[in-house]
């Protein structure tokens, strides 16, 4: 039988040391989850305001996280480069690629755990038996680095089309720093939200070059 002894004569610095680490560590978390809070907020009431000035239905899907994106593309298909442009349905496409992203971040997750737990047993079952680690401890990893390829490949497309997206948005709502807006969001995310909210009372211009026609589009 293993007998297991833990020191537990910690001093007053040690207990001060600890507190003041766990202190730090909850007041960082509140912070930061503050602040995504806040930016979370800023970009809903954003995309909302806009929706409801272009006419987009149900604009509170703007409030609902992967809904959101749907509102997203639903503003960026209102605008058009020139009066014969037909618009992808990117309203559709981000959420589409949203809701993969998210099935495929829960696999990851679930895949992570199955790889954590056989790791640790076959070296616990190796440090304290002397058995050998099997083969299933390396195995274990695969759909981890498969659904991890999945992972960044469905967040580069989706990334790729909402900043196609974003920059039809700032277009619409402030045509002149349409290009340096969506750069900075690429660059520094949490402006993002910051901007939709900036621009959300704009008048916005979807047909810069001009008045849309359907009837130009091709059959």
């Amino acid at each position: 039988m293993l007998n297991f002894h833990f020191k537990s004569d910690l001093s007053a610095i040690d207990r001060e040391t600890l507190f003041g680490i766990i202190f730090a560590v909850v007041l960082y978390t509140a912070i930061m989850a503050a602040i995504c809070l806040a930016l979370y907020i800023l970009r809903a009431i954003g995309i909302y305001k806009m929706s409801k000035t272009a006419g987009v239905e149900y604009p509170w899907l703007s409030f609902i996280p992967v809904a959101n994106s749907f509102t997203l593309g639903r503003l960026a298909e209102k605008y058009h480069k020139n009066p014969i442009e037909k618009p992808a349905k990117y309203s559709v496409i981000l959420l589409i690629l949203h809701i993969v992203e998210k099935i495929i971040e829960i696999l990851f997750a679930v895949f992570l755990c199955i790889a954590a737990v056989t790791s640790v047993r076959e070296i616990m079952g190796a440090a304290l038996y002397d058995e050998p680690i099997k083969l299933s401890a390396a195995l274990s990893f695969i759909p981890l680095i498969l659904s991890s390829f999945l992972l960044m490949l469905s967040a580069l497309a989706f990334a790729i089309v909402k900043y196609i997206a974003l920059w039809r948005v700032y277009a619409s709502f402030d045509g002149k720093n349409a290009v340096l807006f969506t750069v900075l969001s690429v660059l520094f995310n949490f402006l993002e939200p910051v901007f939709l909210f900036v621009i959300r009372n704009n008048q916005p211009n979807f047909a810069p070059l001009g008045i849309y026609n359907p009837d130009n589009y091709e059959q």
